[in-house]
């Protein structure tokens, strides 16, 4: 997978603009725009939070990201149904983006990579 792109800047798995999350989950059930895709894995940055997801993050794999070729292959499950990459709830796009540099939940941010079957 391509690099991993998030402008969520609340979200503590924000590592420099790029996701730190081993599981990532992208949520739209049957919605057919991107508009209405949203990061459920999204977590407001705070120490709560942060005790209750650091099982799922992946630091050293974004930074590694971040400064070399190498990229992270984190888990992407997708309910998005009507989004052409997904395949059986995962995704297989080559690169993922989302969008909302000023959420602070997890439905107001967008799966800008989103594409209707």
């Amino acid at each position: 997978m391509e690099k991993l792109k998030c402008n969520a800047a609340n979200c503590l798995y924000n590592y420099n603009t790029i996701c730190s999350a081993d599981e990532i989950k992208v949520q739209g059930g049957g919605t057919t725009s991107g508009d209405a895709t949203f990061c459920g894995t999204f977590s407001t940055r705070g120490l709560g939070n942060y005790v209750s997801s650091i099982t799922n993050m992946n630091y050293g794999g974004a930074a590694k990201q971040l400064l070399s070729n190498d990229r992270m292959e984190p888990h992407v499950l997708c309910d998005a149904v009507n989004c052409t990459y997904n395949s059986d709830q995962i995704c297989n796009a080559n690169g993922i983006e989302i969008l909302n540099d000023v959420a602070s939940a997890a439905e107001q941010t967008e799966c800008q990579t989103f594409y209707p079957r």
